[in-house]
């Protein structure tokens, strides 16, 4: 009779693994869909060229590897900017 309960108590253990298993699965999926749906917020602030160049210059005392992608949209935003209103002349 001992074989019998620890086979049921064995397979309790294994369905009980399997649903955890299937829990942790969902709430992972659910996670990585929740970060992925979210839209990134933004702000729009009006700076002077020579506040630009402030922040511009601000940012290039920080690391490269943190900052080097923020100092590229500045530069690629304001060429744009720069460019349209001199089309508009």
């Amino acid at each position: 009779m001992a074989c019998i309960g620890s086979t049921a108590n064995s397979e309790t253990t294994t369905i009980t693994i399997k649903h955890m298993k299937k829990t942790i699965l969902l709430f992972a999926i659910i996670g990585l869909l929740s970060f992925n749906t979210q839209q990134p917020k933004t702000v729009t602030i009006t700076f002077t060229l020579d506040e630009v160049q402030m922040v511009y210059d601000a940012l290039g005392e920080l690391p490269a590897k943190k900052v080097e992608g923020l100092r590229n949209k500045i530069v690629l935003e304001a060429n744009r900017q720069l460019s349209d209103t001199t089309k508009k002349k």
